[in-house]
C-alpha cells in the first residue's frame, strides 16, 4: 500500500509517531526520509485513546479494493 513512499510523504498527522519498522527480520529506527516497503511492519506511537483515529487515519490511506484487484490483474 505504501511501499516506496517516505514516511514525510504520508502526512502523518502530529499525535502519531513511527516509532521503528520490522523489515526482513530487522528492526529500522525511522525517519522522514525513510522508505516504506511492501511487507514492512510499522510501529506507531499513540495517546491513550488515539486508537481508532490512527486505524481511520491507515484505512483513509489505503486504496479501494477495486484498485487493488485492477492493479493486480493488470501484472499477472
Amino acid at each position: 500500500i505504501f511501499g516506496d513512499k517516505k514516511i514525510s510523504e504520508l502526512n502523518i498527522p502530529e499525535p502519531f509517531l513511527v516509532i521503528h519498522i520490522r523489515r526482513s527480520g530487522r528492526m529500522i529506527l525511522p525517519h522522514g526520509d525513510t522508505r516504506l516497503q511492501e511487507g514492512d511492519i510499522v510501529t506507531v506511537l499513540t495517546r491513550d485513546g488515539d486508537q481508532t483515529e490512527l486505524e481511520k487515519f491507515w484505512l483513509q490511506k489505503r486504496p479501494p479494493p477495486d484498485v487493488e484487484a485492477e492493479d493486480t490483474e493488470e501484472e499477472g
